[in-house]
């Protein structure tokens, strides 16, 4: 029963956070929460005080980044492999 009644404050406590989180920010912190198999109201209330959720979406973006000064076009790429293939018959 005891566990019962704290499980079910740290329910409450997390739908709290959306009155002080975007619902956005706080369904991203639970997600995080649950891929790392970590489901207490303190790890969900730090990630949302220290914006883990925003640096992650920038890590995100940056892998994701599809243009770039040292990126070449998938054009190029086919002139490189077209020129190679005329080099080795």
């Amino acid at each position: 029963a005891v566990r019962g009644l704290l499980a079910y404050r740290a329910i409450n406590g997390v739908l709290r956070l959306k009155s002080k989180y975007p619902v956005k920010d706080l369904n991203k912190a639970c997600d995080l929460a649950c891929e790392r198999g970590s489901f207490t109201y303190h790890l969900i209330r730090n990630y949302l005080e220290e914006g883990i959720m925003k640096q992650e979406e920038q890590q995100l973006e940056i892998r994701l980044q599809q243009t770039s000064d040292i990126i070449r076009s998938p054009r190029e790429y086919a002139h490189i492999v077209g020129n190679l293939e005329e080099v080795s018959l």
